[in-house]
């Protein structure tokens, strides 16, 4: 068979080109930043307190009305209301924020994928399809992770980088 059939000007392509990983790059960085303006701006709704830059409320208490929710509508299940509305306006607002920084973006997805699949099967059924995009951004950063502008990937180049055993001082034979 003719090797060149398969290949663009006789050259053999391995693995992802350059234009590959950037775009990976670029949809873990828009997933990353998608879902977290969906579950920010959720949380923002359920709390009460100064506003800072940007429309951006400081959280000082939660709302009433979130409460009212939680106990009424949402009705998560196995977990009394007021701790359910706590701990997940507490999700909401610190979750987000750690995949913007791109910091400890796996746990961070896997626990707004654990809130999505609540959601879907426990509060809103009928908004599957909303669900399933957000499940879809969440699925790619658990694959991918944070992607390479992250505080996720200068850990791991920290970690990856050589440690040497023996401390050198001035002086001392190489």
């Amino acid at each position: 068979m003719d090797e060149s059939a398969n290949t663009s000007g006789g050259k053999r392509r391995n693995g992802p080109g350059m234009f590959d990983g950037l775009l990976i790059g670029l949809a873990v960085i828009l997933a990353r930043i998608g879902i977290a303006g969906v579950f920010f701006r959720s949380a923002q709704t359920k709390i009460d307190g100064p506003e800072l830059l940007w429309g951006i409320t400081f959280p000082t208490s939660i709302t009433e009305s979130t409460f009212a929710l939680f106990t009424d509508e949402y009705q998560v299940p196995s977990i009394d209301p007021v701790i359910a509305a706590y701990l997940v306006t507490a999700a909401e607002l610190i979750l987000p924020i750690l995949l913007i920084l791109g910091l400890f973006t796996r746990f961070s997805a896997l626990a707004l994928l654990f809130m999505v699949a609540v959601i879907q099967f426990s509060v809103y059924p009928n908004l599957w399809i909303d669900h399933a995009v957000w499940a879809t951004a969440l699925i790619v950063l658990l694959a991918r992770g944070a992607g390479p502008i992250s505080f996720d990937a200068a850990w791991a180049s920290e970690r990856r980088r050589p440690k040497y055993s023996k401390k050198f001082k001035p002086g001392d034979p190489i």
